[in-house]
């Protein structure tokens, strides 16, 4: 999440992420802005834009397989070569009971960017209270 990564910024997000869902099938677009209200003097104070589209297959009650296509868009950087980076995703996400752990691997589309990083691991987890 690039908003998530600029030090000192404070971010309003404003985005529609409709999810269709069929048995096993899950479909999910992210249309969205993320806005900076609070930020540090010298900043340009430009929005990033969201463009995603992901699937994902629920394999039995515990594991559920998921890609996503991410597509951003910083303005600051607009009419140069990194206007939009686009990324994959494929990502596991296990139901254990309360806690449900995920990992993913997230990777460059663009060559300017793989040059610089060939795949991103993520790690985390979501808790119910």
């Amino acid at each position: 999440d690039v908003a998530d990564i600029i030090p000192d910024v404070t971010w309003l997000r404003v985005s529609v992420s409709p999810i269709l869902r069929h048995r096993i099938f899950l479909w999910r677009a992210d249309l969205g802005t993320d806005i900076p209200v609070a930020e540090p003097p010298g900043r340009d104070g430009l929005a990033i834009f969201r463009l995603n589209a992901g699937a994902a297959v629920r394999l039995g009650p515990l594991v559920t397989i998921l890609a996503e296509l991410i597509n951003v868009a910083n303005v600051s950087w607009r009419g140069s070569d990194d206007w939009w980076v686009h990324t994959a995703g494929l990502g596991v996400d296990v139901r254990a009971g309360r806690v449900h752990p995920r990992l993913s691997v997230v990777f460059p589309l663009d060559q300017n960017v793989r040059e610089e990083v060939s795949f991103v691991v993520t790690v985390g987890a979501q808790g119910t209270l």
